[in-house]
């Protein structure tokens, strides 16, 4: 699964990755058109000159509750929660918190799906995918509902479930290859 990353006032030099789609924007105002077009996984917001960058978190935060939000350079006060800041003195940590970031923007949007495959599926549906046995597909509901539940806490999520952190990140990667590789799955019983 490629992940999406806005720049906003940011350089595009501090992301690289082949899984990773980076796009481009200069002004505050532009970035929020590229949001409404196009859905992203995670937005870093730096010096845009044509709105503060507190306004553009806040106008971001207020459409897309549940995008994670990186604030570059100098710390200013802003009203809503974001992922998190990077002064301008340690943008070496920048390519980390971003891939983190996008990671856990697709994560929510992953389970924003599923959740909804459940809740549209009818009970017949649901059975019939135990019986098919798609024990793969009920293991990846399992564990991204509980990465969600617990604030994509990688650690506790994997003690919770019983398994290792290697394991939980080896089955991250595989559903971002899978999803990448089938688009968009319309059915819980696909697979």
């Amino acid at each position: 699964m490629v992940r999406t990353i806005l720049l906003a006032g940011v350089g595009r030099a501090c992301v690289t990755g082949s899984d990773v789609t980076v796009l481009v924007s200069m002004l505050g105002a532009e970035a929020l058109d590229i949001l409404a077009r196009r859905s992203c996984d995670a937005i870093a917001i730096g010096n845009v000159p044509d709105l503060a960058q507190a306004a553009v978190a806040e106008r971001v935060h207020a459409r897309y509750p549940r995008l994670p939000i990186v604030l570059v350079g100098e710390q200013v006060p802003v009203v809503v929660s974001v992922w998190e800041h990077v002064p301008s003195f340690s943008l070496d940590r920048l390519p980390a918190v971003l891939e983190r970031a996008s990671e856990v923007g697709w994560l929510r949007r992953e389970y924003d799906r599923l959740a909804e495959l459940v809740a549209e599926a009818q009970p017949k549906e649901v059975e019939l995918t135990f019986e098919k046995g798609s024990i793969r597909e009920m293991e990846r509901l399992m564990i991204v509902g509980r990465l969600e539940r617990l604030s994509q806490n990688r650690t506790r999520s994997a003690e919770s479930l019983d398994i290792s952190v290697r394991t939980l990140r080896n089955k991250l990667r595989e559903y971002r290859a899978r999803v990448g590789a089938a688009g968009q799955r319309r059915s819980l019983l696909t697979d």
